[in-house]
């Protein structure tokens, strides 16, 4: 303030002063701008970290279920090779009972039979009169032909 000697000296300072305060207030509402947008950027900021977390949990969550679902695909699997082969086992069995059952009635002087005529009448044969109870009762018009071709041969036989 000492330099100041003259009233022009004191506006001409005024006027500096004035213009000081007023880039300060600029500067001052720049940076209460800048704040708000600080703040915006950092409430924007926690929301995405929040969505991240969401989608980390649900990615989890996912990578969880298509791990139990692959457990049980191996489980399904494991269950179906091991009916499969137990399947084979029983078709080998099958193939070897029918075949000891076929050297049974060699053996005993009867005629080797299909296992699908098993069952039916002494000796394995359908009699006449079988044929004609089943044509009674039969309505599908392929297996009623079936029987009648079957009744036409025992009568044949006959």
């Amino acid at each position: 303030m000492s330099d100041i000697r003259t009233l022009t000296q004191a506006r001409e300072r005024i006027a500096e002063l004035e213009s000081q305060a007023a880039d300060l207030s600029a500067r001052a509402q720049e940076a209460d701008s800048l704040r708000s947008q600080l703040n915006q950027a950092q409430a924007r900021s926690a929301e995405l970290e929040a969505a991240a977390e969401t989608a980390r949990q649900e990615r989890d969550a996912a990578r969880a279920q298509a791990q139990q679902a692959q457990s049980a695909l191996q489980a399904a699997q494991t269950e179906r090779d091991q009916a499969r082969s137990q399947a084979q086992g029983l078709e080998a069995n099958q193939r070897t009972v029918e075949a000891r059952a076929r050297e049974l009635l060699a053996a005993q002087g009867g005629r080797a039979l299909a296992i699908a005529d098993a069952g039916e009448g002494p000796g394995g044969e359908s009699t006449l009169e079988e044929v004609r109870a089943q044509m009674a009762v039969e309505k599908d018009p392929a297996k009623l032909g079936r029987l009648a071709e079957k009744a036409r041969q025992l009568r044949t036989k006959k």
